[in-house]
């Protein structure tokens, strides 16, 4: 009941007439009450529920009674949804609307979070903004490759290269330059780690927030459409529920509800944690009940919305929407989308919007303008079942929308094409009431979405023709910045599938499946798209020098030297001044051996580039391997010069130290690197290979088993462990190590 002199918004009034006609799911409301009364020390508690079942059978719906449920036992809830396209921006969601509802002292809980994540947005849109920022194939930041590492140089010989890292660090000038350019422009070594590692810093504060509140009462939070977010959220709820960032209160539930259930093997250690909830179409009870609430009660009218429908629960709402009495408007079961969901919609002018309302992936009033439809048409439109709202518009339930789509493409191709032109039309305007030119506008969120959304109509519209235009921009979009690339990728697929031309779709998939390859290490399937993007030999893809460059760096990280060079030349022929290409290729040359001309890419790179702090590192690592200290050192000066916090430089001057007898100043820089990154394996190992020849042989042994804890096949710091017991006259354990080395690497020499 409402307070008086307070009326209710229709929004509101939406809500309540939702929650009245709610119908079936008790079992599973009944399980959710129990378990929100239950203590946290009773077997019967679960704090995970995983909720599954197929498109349009009610889970939003359900996940909105668990909110009324847990409104009415007052605890407090928050919900995330596909909307949310990282870890932090989930947290920030959900903290936001626990705030809300939690008042002050809610908001006082989160304020630790809220205040740093604000800076994590302030200074990583600074960074993006900043003209000097690494662009090219330097542009991608957190990339799997990079973490990756290879260790296969390493372990040659005792100490001198152990520290291998940036040279087989692949792209250290792309992805490493990122956090190099962080670091010097930041310094702050806290809001450094901020920016590159987001969820690692706020992830303890967000749990500090839940704590707080659940030590008051209970909190749920709710995953809505986990099959959009999964791919990112999944190991970080699992992280999160697992107490890595810290303890979470017994008060606290998980409610995950997508088309899949939680993956059984992933999370095999909580399963004594989870409830399962299978959602299936309604009873043909329930689903009688629900359409008797809508005030439908003629029999045949009934009978023909349960074949109809299926008894899936958005299709029920949509056919019983206007509480209808003649079955004779229902239409039969083979009948088209319109006929299905738009039977009993009189107005024809409205029944068109209601179609070509599907069009778009976004919906506001002015793009149902666009549409041909007014401001009430919009408020009807919005009032259907089938119409979800999301935190950035409307959008038609993926259900209704694949089969509208189908129905509109195939009823008027000629309408279908001249929409999505007006659509594309619309958005290319939106870009342009930016006034950005593209370089400024790949940094401006708003400019990325309104491209985005451009070209997916443009495709839309004529797949074909805008097929080659489409590659030459997701070519731009790669030698601009990681995430753009992915999310180009990712809309020339959606764009495929709903227009139903299959060489697009098939482009957009193999796109998609080649990035995933390339940030998971996996380099075959990798070279495999930029071979076929190479075979194209299209004058139309404007930017193929970032594509040969990419498969050169494949190849470089599968050790097939003598085709990298080819890729990284022939990148060069068609871009002369392409720094990364050129300092790429001087790493290749590096690896090979073959020094002088590594030092002469690097040469070139350097003076294309001044501060390019990665060649620089790269070219010290060069002189140090052909044993010019004094120039090594000189060239890793100027790289922490240029970013004091560059871990891999800083090692790299302290592994030249130590090959220079210059043990305090080695103890130094590697000391100052392990702080920087305590992972660091092979500095750990240098460290130890300092140690061991200052002859403080039990701070070597710690350092050697450390670095082998981190790595368990790190040969090169299994046999300096083998040589440190040696010189200790511990025989038995020194050939134990010496013998595992050997074992590892066979080609081991020394040892």
């Amino acid at each position: 009941m409402t307070k008086p002199g307070k009326p209710l918004t229709s929004q509101e009034i939406r809500r309540q007439r939702q929650q009245e006609a709610f119908t079936g799911r008790e079992d599973h409301l009944d399980l959710f009450r129990r378990q929100l009364a239950l203590a946290g020390d009773d077997p019967q508690r679960r704090f995970v529920l995983s909720i599954h079942g197929q498109g349009g059978v009610g889970k939003t719906t359900l996940l909105r009674q668990f909110r009324r449920v847990a409104g009415s036992e007052r605890a407090l809830i928050a919900l995330t949804d596909h909307n949310e396209r990282s870890v932090p921006e989930t947290m920030a969601r959900l903290a936001a609307e626990l705030a809300e509802s939690g008042g002050p002292s809610a908001t006082l809980a989160f304020s630790p979070f809220t205040e740093r994540h604000a800076t994590y947005l302030k200074r990583r849109g600074e960074l993006e903004a900043d003209p000097d920022a690494p662009r090219g194939l330097a542009g991608f930041v957190g990339h799997a490759a990079v973490r990756l590492g290879a260790k296969a140089l390493r372990n040659t010989v005792p100490g001198s290269d152990l520290a291998l890292d940036l040279i087989e660090g692949p792209l250290a000038e792309q992805a490493g330059l990122w956090a190099e350019f962080v670091s010097r422009k930041l310094g702050n070594r806290d809001e450094v780690r901020l920016v590159l590692e987001p969820a690692a810093v706020l992830t303890p504060l967000f749990v500090n927030g839940l704590n707080e509140l659940a030590a008051a009462q209970r909190v749920v939070l709710l995953f809505d459409t986990y099959e959009n977010t999964a791919a990112f959220l999944d190991d970080w709820l699992r992280d999160l529920h697992g107490g890595r960032y810290g303890g979470t209160a017994a008060d606290l539930t998980l409610v995950v509800a997508g088309r899949d259930e939680l993956d059984r093997n992933d999370w095999a250690e909580f399963t004594d944690e989870i409830a399962r909830l299978s959602l299936d179409p309604f009873t043909e009870d329930e689903a009688r009940a629900y359409l008797a609430r809508k005030n439908v009660s003629h029999e045949k009218v009934i009978e023909v919305i349960l074949r109809l429908s299926g008894r899936l629960p958005l299709l029920l709402a949509t056919l019983a929407a206007e509480s209808p009495d003649d079955p004779a408007k229902v239409g039969d079961a083979s009948g088209t989308a319109v006929e299905r969901f738009l039977k009993w919609v009189d107005d024809p002018a409205r029944r068109a919007l209601a179609l070509n309302a599907a069009l778009p992936r976004r919906l506001n009033r002015d793009i149902v303008g666009l549409l041909g439809g007014d401001a009430a048409a919009f408020d009807w439109l919005i009032a259907n079942p089938f119409i979800e709202r999301r935190p950035d518009g409307w959008t038609c339930h993926s259900v209704v929308r694949e089969q509208m789509l189908r129905y509109k493409r195939t009823e008027s191709p000629a309408e279908w094409a001249a929409l999505h032109t007006r659509l594309a039309d619309h958005y290319r305007a939106a870009q342009d009431d930016l006034a950005l030119p593209p370089d400024k506008g790949m940094d401006d969120e708003n400019w990325r979405a309104a491209d985005l959304e451009a070209l997916y109509h443009r495709l839309c519209a004529r797949p074909q023709p805008e097929l080659a235009a489409a590659l030459d921009g997701f070519a731009v979009a790669l030698g601009t910045r990681w995430a753009t690339a992915v999310a180009w990728a990712t809309t020339m697929t959606a764009a495929g599938e709903d227009s139903g031309h299959a060489p697009l779709l098939d482009w957009g998939r193999s796109l998609k499946r080649g990035l995933q390859a390339y940030d998971e290490g996996r380099y075959e399937d990798a070279a495999a798209l930029f071979t076929r993007l190479i075979a194209l030999n299209s004058p139309g893809i404007a930017n193929q020098p970032v594509i040969w460059a990419y498969r050169g760096e494949t190849y470089r990280l599968l050790g097939r030297y003598e085709e990298a060079l080819t890729d990284f030349t022939r990148a060069i022929e068609l871009d002369p001044n392409f720094s990364g290409a050129i300092g790429s290729r001087g790493q290749t040359y590096q690896q090979m051996g073959r020094y002088e001309e590594a030092l002469a890419d690097f040469n070139r790179a350097i003076e294309l580039d001044p501060n390019f702090s990665g060649a620089i590192a790269h070219r010290g690592e060069t002189y140090r391997q052909m044993g010019r200290y004094e120039e090594a050192l000189a060239d890793l000066n100027r790289a922490i010069e240029l970013d004091p916090n560059f871990s891999g430089a800083i090692a790299h001057r302290g592994e030249t130290y130590r090959q220079m007898g210059r043990y305090e100043e080695a103890l130094a820089d590697l000391n100052r690197a392990i702080e920087l990154d305590p992972k660091l394996d092979w500095a750990i190992g240098s460290r130890g290979q300092t140690y061991r020849q200052m002859g403080r042989y039990e701070e070597a042994l710690a350092d050697f088993n450390r670095a082998i804890e981190l790595d368990p096949n790190f040969s090169g710091a299994i046999g300096s462990r083998g040589q440190t017991y040696q010189q200790m006259g511990r025989y038995e354990e020194a050939l134990a190590d010496l013998n595992r080395a050997i074992e590892l690497d066979p080609k081991l020499d020394w040892a």
